[in-house]
């Protein structure tokens, strides 16, 4: 039987690359205070009612309709399947509370470019802007666009750079 080779624990130690970074810690408590606000972990809400034009049917405020992303003039929703399908034309009633003002309402219609069905009951829609206010969606985007910046300034602020 041949002998087994046995290995230094010191000799594997030496040679690892350590795992984890050394980040440097705030100088004090105030430079930490100021990172962490209770304001800055207020969730912003979003209601979401759909009226189906071409179907003439409502799901008002809805819990199960979710924002998933928007661009330019689309709106991507997690909405329940019997919503509409592609081509129907809907009219959107969002307004979002964020916690520090007065709630933005933004009203538009729109038409499904996409559906796709999801599990349980669950969908995914496309909808693409016919008619909507440029200013209130221009707020909606900006609104988003900074909560997006504050969270990425406070990492940036909690790792140290």
């Amino acid at each position: 039987m041949a002998p087994k080779k046995s290995f230094s624990s010191s000799r594997i130690i030496k040679n690892q690359k350590p795992i984890l970074k050394a980040v440097p810690a705030p100088a004090d408590l105030a430079e930490l205070d100021a990172l962490v606000k209770a304001s800055d972990f207020v969730s912003m809400q979003t209601r979401i009612g759909i009226t189906n034009n071409t179907a003439k049917t409502e799901l008002l405020g809805d819990d199960h309709v979710k924002l998933i992303e928007f661009s330019e003039d689309t709106l991507t929703l997690e909405v329940p399947k019997n919503v509409g399908s592609q081509g129907h034309n809907l009219t959107l009633n969002i307004t979002v509370y964020d916690g520090s003002q007065s709630p933005l309402l933004l009203v538009c219609t729109g038409k499904i470019e996409a559906f796709e069905a999801l599990e349980n009951k669950i969908g995914k829609i496309v909808v693409r802007f016919i008619q909507y206010d440029v200013d209130a969606w221009r707020k909606f985007i900006n609104t988003f666009s900074s909560r997006q910046d504050d969270i990425e300034t406070f990492f940036r602020a909690a790792r140290g750079y």
